[in-house]
């Protein structure tokens, strides 16, 4: 695999990450609060960590009180917000 094919992988894998989340939060954005920002990050309060930002294309969760990093963000996402049901 020479260089410009790793770009081109590296690209799709970001935009599936993208279009499973943006299929998620149509099915739940009548639920939960969750703002769309400008740069393609989302803006959610979840109970247990307050105010979270979800960036998709990266699967990463910034956790703002805590200035923490969470990998897996998809998962992240959707097991707390199930929680604040």
């Amino acid at each position: 695999m020479d260089w410009s094919e790793w770009t081109n992988h590296w690209k799709e894998n970001r935009e599936k990450r993208n279009q499973i989340w943006l299929e998620y939060y149509d099915s739940v954005k009548h639920e939960y609060e969750i703002q769309e920002r400008e740069n393609g990050s989302f803006t959610m309060y979840l109970k247990n960590y307050g105010i979270c930002d979800f960036f998709p294309k990266g699967n990463k969760v910034l956790i703002r009180s805590k200035s923490k990093w969470i990998i897996n963000g998809f998962e992240f996402i959707v097991k707390n917000l199930k929680n604040k049901l």
